[in-house]
């Protein structure tokens, strides 16, 4: 039986951490936390997409990695681009197809798409560069 992989297969377009990275004490507190949402937020250039790919890394927990566009502003194209990241992190789970009800109803599609991707396990879900969509964005009205 193949035992699944869960390491960074599914970071796409980000650098592969360096075996001499050394975790961040934010990591250590992300990890201690104890909150199922953690947004992380700073200035371009200061390092949070690094800081979510350690903790990706040192996690050890299966995550999703989706690198937002400026198209993905449609709820279609949002949901599309979700579901293909939810594919690439759990190839073997059984994911529901997302329809045309389900952009017109999002959150119970995105509610059921992480509870078949994380079987009730723990998981990490990166949504990095949000901040491209505009504030009125459906997909961020669907997330908040």
């Amino acid at each position: 039986m193949e035992k699944e992989d869960t390491k960074p297969t599914a970071l796409s377009g980000v650098k592969p951490l360096s075996e001499s990275m050394i975790p961040r004490v934010a990591v250590q507190h992300l990890r201690n936390c104890g909150k199922s949402v953690v947004w992380i937020t700073a200035p371009a250039g200061s390092g949070k997409t690094t800081l979510a790919a350690q903790l990706c890394e040192h996690e050890g927990q299966p995550f999703v990695w989706l690198r937002i566009e400026a198209r993905m502003a449609a709820m279609g194209v949002f949901l599309s681009a979700f579901l293909a990241a939810f594919r690439k992190a759990f190839p073997r789970q059984a994911l529901p197809a997302l329809s045309s009800e389900d952009i017109a109803f999002p959150v119970d599609y995105l509610r059921r798409l992480i509870a078949a991707g994380g079987s009730s396990r723990p998981m990490l879900i990166v949504l990095d560069d949000l901040h491209v969509l505009p504030m009125d964005a459906d997909p961020l009205q669907a997330l908040a």
